[in-house]
Formats: C-alpha cells, sequence, structure tokens
C-alpha cells in the first residue's frame, strides 16, 4: 500500500460510475450529443485512431465516458510504487487526428514534483482501463502498466506529437510545390476558367472512340493526336476520322490537337459512319482545360464559323447552359451547333487524365 492509500481510507471512485444520474440533465444531453457526434467514440481502451505512447501523448489520449470520468479514472490511478497522485487541469487542444478537443492534466507525485503529463479524450462511450508507461489503475492488475521506469525520465512526451507536426508540415509544403509545378503549366485565368465549370457543374469532358483503340491507348500512356501518330508511324487500329474531316484540320492547323466534349451524348456519335462502330465513351478529368497549350471552340471546330483560341474570351464564348440538354434532339437548329462545343487538347491527353480508363479496358 502506498502512503497515499494509507492517507486517504475512502476507496477510490470507480471507473464505472454512472455520472449521467448525479449531474444536471442539461449537462447530460449536452454531453451525450457530443459523444453521438464524434466518429472516433470507442467502446475499446483506446482510440483506434491514435499513435505515439497511450496517455502520455496529445495523439494518443486516454478514452473516457464523459468528462467526469477523467476524475474517476486519475483518482483511480497510482505511481509504479503504488502512491496515490495530484494533478491538475492545464488546458484544452485541438489535435489534427482527434476529433473532439483533447484535454491536458499535469500530474504530481506525493512530494509534490511533476511525474508528468496525462492526456484525455472525453468523448467516448468506455472508460478506459489501460494505464500509461509507469502508472497502473487501483484495483486492476499492475501487469498493465511497464513498472521498470517513470515516464517522466523515461520518455520525451512531445517528441512524437512534434514528429506529427513536422510530418504535417513537411507534407503540406511538399503538396504545395507539386501545386505550384502543376499551376506553371497553367493559363494565367485558370482558376477563373475553373468557377466557370464548377458554375455550370462540368466535372468531366468525354471523349468517344472505338473500343478496339483501347489496348493502344493503355499501351501509349493516353490519346494522342491522329498527326502524331502518324508522324511516329502510330497504327490506330479504329481511327475516328475520315479523310475529308483530317483534311478540315489540316487547313485549320488542327490536326496536333485531341478533341474533346462537354456532353456524353456528342451529335457525332449519331452519325452513321461512327454509330456503328463499338464506341466507348472516356471520362476525361477537366484540368486538361487549364493547360496554356489548350483551345476551346464554341462549336465543332471544322466549321467555317466557328470561334477557336486560346484566351479566356474564347473559353466564354461556349454555350454552357446547352450542356444541360441530356442531347441535341431538342434543341433548335440555331443552338445545336454549339452543342458540339469542343476542348482542344494540344498533341497527347496522358493516361492520368482519363479517369475511366482501366474500368472501359476491363469491361471489355
Amino acid at each position: 500500500m502506498g502512503l497515499f492509500d494509507f492517507l486517504y481510507s475512502k476507496p477510490p471512485i470507480q471507473l464505472s460510475f454512472d455520472w449521467t444520474k448525479v449531474v444536471p440533465k442539461e449537462f447530460v444531453d449536452w454531453h451525450l450529443s457530443e459523444i453521438n457526434s464524434n466518429p472516433q467514440a470507442t467502446k475499446s481502451d483506446i482510440i483506434f485512431d491514435g499513435f505515439g505512447e497511450f496517455g502520455l501523448e496529445k495523439t494518443n489520449p486516454i478514452p473516457t465516458y464523459g468528462i467526469p470520468s477523467k476524475t474517476a479514472y486519475l483518482n483511480s490511478l497510482r505511481t509504479r510504487n503504488g502512491d496515490r497522485i495530484g494533478y491538475r487541469r492545464t488546458g484544452s487542444f485541438e489535435v489534427e487526428n482527434i476529433e473532439k478537443p483533447v484535454d491536458e492534466y499535469e500530474v504530481f507525485n506525493f512530494q509534490g514534483e511533476t511525474i508528468a503529463f496525462l492526456y484525455f479524450s472525453a468523448y467516448h462511450w468506455k472508460t478506459s482501463i489501460k494505464s500509461p508507461i509507469g502508472f497502473y489503475l487501483f484495483g486492476h492488475p499492475k501487469q498493465t502498466a511497464k513498472l521498470y521506469t517513470t515516464p517522466f525520465d523515461a520518455f520525451n512526451q512531445q517528441s512524437a506529437y512534434a514528429d506529427y507536426l513536422k510530418k504535417r508540415e513537411l507534407d503540406e509544403s511538399r503538396k504545395l510545390k507539386e501545386q505550384l509545378k502543376r499551376t506553371s503549366n497553367f493559363k494565367s485565368e485558370w482558376d477563373t476558367i475553373k468557377k466557370v465549370l464548377i458554375d455550370n457543374e462540368i466535372n468531366t469532358l468525354f471523349h468517344f472512340t472505338d473500343k478496339a483503340n483501347l489496348k493502344s491507348i493503355k499501351k501509349l500512356g493516353g490519346l494522342f493526336s491522329w498527326q502524331h501518330c502518324l508522324s511516329n508511324n502510330i497504327h490506330i487500329p479504329s481511327p475516328g476520322g475520315n479523310e475529308l474531316s483530317r483534311n478540315l484540320d489540316k487547313n485549320k492547323g488542327l490536326g496536333d490537337y485531341v478533341r474533346l466534349s462537354f456532353t456524353r451524348n456528342h451529335p457525332m456519335m449519331f452519325v452513321e459512319h461512327t454509330r456503328d462502330r463499338d464506341n466507348v465513351i472516356l471520362e476525361i478529368d477537366p484540368e486538361i482545360v487549364y493547360l496554356k497549350s489548350t483551345m476551346y471552340s464554341d462549336m465543332n471546330a471544322n466549321r467555317n464559323n466557328a470561334s477557336i483560341g486560346k484566351e479566356l474570351s474564347d473559353f466564354q464564348r461556349i454555350r454552357f447552359e446547352l450542356f444541360k440538354n441530356p442531347n441535341h434532339f431538342k434543341l433548335s437548329e440555331e443552338e445545336r451547333p454549339y452543342y458540339q462545343a469542343e476542348i482542344l487538347a494540344k498533341n497527347h491527353i496522358p493516361s492520368k487524365y482519363i479517369k475511366n480508363l482501366n474500368e472501359v479496358i476491363s469491361s471489355r
């Protein structure tokens, strides 16, 4: 028996006591709603998203059933020598990997010396019976603690949390560098263009091709323009355009562009020579729209009256309201050409931008 056990004959509060019957109803209702809203609320002795030394680090706090149970836990806690502890709450923290606030308690031995800082999360369905290194819970086996040393001497409590913060800072720095590298290839007005797409609920572009081409697309690492394929002796099993369309491309200098539409049901899919193919629709990440080399056409780019260019003003000529229609059949004759507006991607669309490539290949 330790010194404090001798001085205090009153038995410690049981960890399982029902505080909901002894505190005001308003507090009970509020606290239970907080536990209910905690996605990490556990009935176990640990929080499964925690990491670091149990109870001694903010990232791995001791779970308790409500705030009153923290007192029950601390009153039941003993040092490795069996002595009671003193304690005081020093603050509350927001911790990245823990959903609810984490409370810090400074812990003293019977001589008033600080021996540890312990961390608690009070928004759980059970009070843990697991003890931190150097401690055990009165009434529970001492084997639950590692008794060969005190936490104050043996453990740098801030180490794992500091490492965690450092790692997060490095991750954020790395993400920022990657974003800056990626956006260096974007048009200066890319954020304005992105807002237009978001406002018009456009989160995917489309390119249709014959199933026979999928193996080649996968092997080559994406979609290439017909001119690139021709110049590099790349065989296209089932070419999309005919001689007329390629001549029109040449006349307008569009042979080295891959064409994308804003609608899954592109009118060209209903043309006889296209309709008879075994078509699949590739879904393309709209990030392609932001690239400096990308061009915009307010209708089929081979039409004589198409407006084509790389500028924001060219993009803004596109009739986005028309793409809310499932197809072109109910549009007026005047509107139908604008339903074929195109994004013209220079030379190549890498596989990483084709969102459903693996899916359509596996469905063959």
